[in-house]
């Protein structure tokens, strides 16, 4: 009579146990983390902490509709210097809720399980949130999204609207270009050089407009007003437009390219004409430093240098100086051309010259 009574005890107690066990579980820090992969803010909702949960449901949502609101996102004029902003603050929102989630289900021990504590829960909030995504945002802050990415149609037409827009602005600055050309020709034939000045400097905002600011085309332009400066007296403005230049000749052509020693040697001749040798000689030796960077000391360009070096020194009457740098030079055309090329041939030329005087 009474294994009945106990029998039904034992059950109750076992029951019981399971019905704990269910309602107190510990927390896996990796499904925590992972969940916050999917949806930020869910791995605290696993974590039973509901109002940080909350906090980053509102977060993902403010970042989300900022960003189709601010970036123009599926429109032709979409801005992805914004776009790649917005994805960085995405990413750093979700990395801080995986790390929180993480910590925090590594601290839980034991949790009475709330009723929002399920996986169907969990699932409901990845439906809604991508529902919300796909549904809400994309239809309420993004009308073009219909028009422009699913009728090819609407595509050509904003093709087509920006390539007549464009060809549009630049007929204009060509236009523009041409009046300040013909404007700074004049007022440099009639010895007004500060006012072809400031139209060469507006020529080159313009083109910088249409190429870029380091477009190739600017560098003759800075060398014109270095010139147009020399020519006002005013030699000290000379270099800020040269070493402009040279930045600009350098990154487009490379070292290599004739136009970009030319342009140095050009620089130093304004020293030279301007009787300020010393100038004109520690531009060679800056260029020859940058050359000395890339290519070493014993490199063909680094024995031009040293000829154009002595050929200042030359004519400064400073022969002992000259004959060094001429026989530097020769030395490095020995190791590097043939010996019937011209360059050797100009320095045994301008050593036997040295000599008679």
């Amino acid at each position: 009579m009474n294994a009945l009574p106990n029998q039904k005890t034992k059950l109750d107690i076992i029951g019981s146990i399971k019905m704990n066990q269910q309602k107190s579980k510990k927390r896996n820090p990796l499904v925590a983390s992972l969940l916050c992969l999917v949806v930020p803010g869910l791995g605290q909702l696993y974590n039973g902490q509901l109002h940080k949960a909350l906090i980053f449901f509102g977060l993902k949502l403010i970042i989300l509709i900022s960003f189709v609101r601010v970036v123009n996102v599926f429109t032709i004029d979409i801005d992805f210097d914004r776009a790649l902003r917005f994805i960085l603050v995405y990413v750093a929102l979700a990395l801080t809720s995986m790390v929180d989630a993480f910590l925090q289900a590594r601290r839980i021990q034991e949790i009475a399980l709330k009723i929002y504590q399920r996986w169907y829960v969990y699932f409901a909030v990845y439906i809604i949130s991508f529902c919300f995504i796909n549904f809400y945002i994309l239809n309420k802050f993004s009308p073009p999204l219909k028009q422009e990415m699913f009728d090819p149609t609407s595509w050509v037409r904003n093709l087509e609207s920006s390539i007549a827009e464009t060809e549009r602005f630049h007929s204009e600055l060509e236009d523009e270009l041409e009046i300040l050309e013909k404007s700074a020709n004049a007022k440099e034939s009639q010895g007004k050089y500060l006012d072809a000045i400031s139209d060469y400097k507006k020529i080159i905002e313009l083109d910088e407009k249409m190429y870029g600011k380091n477009a190739t085309i600017i560098a003759p332009l800075l060398q014109i007003i270095a010139g147009l400066y020399y020519d006002a007296g005013k030699f000290d403005m000379i270099d800020p437009f040269y070493n402009r230049a040279f930045e600009i000749q350098k990154s487009a052509r490379g070292l290599d390219d004739p136009r970009t020693m030319g342009l140095i040697r050009k620089w130093s001749d304004y020293g030279w004409m301007a009787g300020k040798p010393d100038e004109a000689y520690s531009r060679l030796q800056w260029g020859m430093k940058e050359y000395e960077k890339v290519f070493g000391p014993t490199h063909e360009h680094i024995g031009t240098f040293l000829y154009w070096m002595a050929e200042l020194r030359e004519f400064y009457e400073d022969s002992a100086k000259a004959e060094s740098l001429y026989q530097q030079a020769l030395e490095i055309y020995k190791k590097t051309l043939e010996p019937k090329d011209k360059k050797i041939t100009d320095v045994y030329e301008s050593l036997s010259r040295l000599k008679k005087k």
